[in-house]
């Protein structure tokens, strides 16, 4: 049975008040909403296999065990990108369960219940990675019986549960997170607000492995938020746990000290994002090797921009150019070195556009054609 787009909402039953599964159930982009149980399952009550994708069980309640969802018996549950907002039940709020449970990418918050708000552990292996856990006024975010938490990284809790050592997982986290609410994309979500600890919690480059269900936070992979927003959203940031992605901006302090935040502040310049109300200004902090640029090369110099060196240096290790100025691109270099640039024409820099250069140094720049440090085209001008 597959639910796609779709709102199950005011059901009520024994045992699971919209759902009872013993077979194969799939949920997505969709939302359990209002449901109640008299005993076990507000939302679903499951012994077969449910998988959840881009869904939010919101407001479900059970009076006895698992407000958002019980998984027992042979049950196997998968949740990715989903949200468990407000359920509530005598035990376990969100979600009570044995046999194999996975939680990747997903938020909980406000779930309630006199024995634990989130997540119960009853038996099995349950493997959480990405997840934000937001206590509810009732119970604890997890609790574990007599089970195992499998923590594949990066779950942030705002009490003291739902981790176990994995990699960049914390518990007393300042969540911050938003009223369930339409935040674009077919479901109500949670948006992690300013200063919340979700934000940007899983490094660029990152591999998400979560016993079968996998992902990496870079431009390449397609895998995407519970709105289907792309993780991440501005290229090169880092990516934010549970639900709902939050763009970092490019360029956040326009001071760089490496080759990926260089590429990212000159496309935010080239999009006119600098609060500076003529020429966006990048600061070198450090020596910047372009050779370590995720993407290369940089991207070309469309708009003004000036450099100011600070004394560092931008080397091109006898690889790659340093710099491409377009048509319409106004170049200004202040106290930079620019060395070890390679290319057919302007081993340093190629400008068809407008190019200043003041208290800099080129050094041991290379070409096959014109140009060693600068190669410029007719029309473009060079001071």
């Amino acid at each position: 049975f597959t639910v796609n787009q779709a709102t199950l909402q005011n059901g009520s039953a024994t045992n699971g008040g919209a759902i009872k599964n013993s077979g194969d159930l799939a949920i997505t982009n969709s939302t359990i909403l209002n449901n109640s149980a008299d005993s076990y399952g507000g939302g679903v009550d499951n012994d077969g296999t449910v998988t959840v994708t881009n869904g939010t069980f919101a407001s479900n309640s059970a009076g006895s065990i698992g407000g958002g969802i019980r998984n027992l018996g042979s049950g196997t549950l998968s949740l990715t990108n989903s949200t468990f907002s407000d359920n509530s039940a005598t035990i376990a709020g969100g979600i009570f369960g044995g046999d194999p449970v996975t939680v990747t990418n997903s938020t909980f918050s406000g779930n309630s219940a006199d024995s634990v708000g989130g997540i119960y552990i009853y038996t099995s292996t349950w493997h959480l990675a990405g997840n934000v856990f937001a206590a509810g006024p009732n119970g604890a975010n997890c609790f574990n019986e007599s089970g195992t938490l499998d923590d594949n990284g990066y779950n942030l809790s705002d009490d003291s549960t739902c981790t176990n050592g994995g990699t960049g997982s914390a518990t007393n986290a300042t969540l911050n997170l938003g009223v369930l609410a339409n935040n674009g994309g077919p479901t109500l979500t949670h948006l992690p607000g300013a200063g919340s600890a979700a934000i940007g919690a899983i490094p660029n480059g990152t591999t998400i492995s979560n016993n079968g269900t996998s992902w990496t936070c870079n431009d390449a992979d397609t895998f995407t938020d519970q709105r289907g927003e792309p993780r991440p959203i501005n290229t090169l940031t880092a990516c934010t746990a549970g639900a709902v992605e939050v763009a970092i901006p490019l360029c956040p302090s326009w001071t760089v000290t490496t080759a990926d935040e260089l590429y990212n502040c000159i496309l935010e310049a080239n999009a006119n994002e600098s609060p500076s109300p003529t020429a966006d200004t990048i600061t070198l902090g450090a020596d910047i090797d372009l050779t370590k640029l995720t993407i290369n090369p940089l991207p070309q110099i469309s708009t003004e921009i000036t450099l100011e060196g600070a004394g560092y240096a931008i080397d091109g290790k006898d690889i790659v150019q340093l710099f491409d100025v377009v048509s319409g691109g106004d170049f200004t270099i202040n106290q930079a070195t620019l060395q070890n640039g390679s290319a057919d024409n302007g081993g340093a820099i190629m400008n068809a556009g407008a190019v200043t250069v003041t208290n800099s140094t080129f050094f041991s720049n290379i070409v096959t054609g014109a140009g060693g440090a600068i190669a410029t085209t007719s029309g473009a001008t060079l001071t």
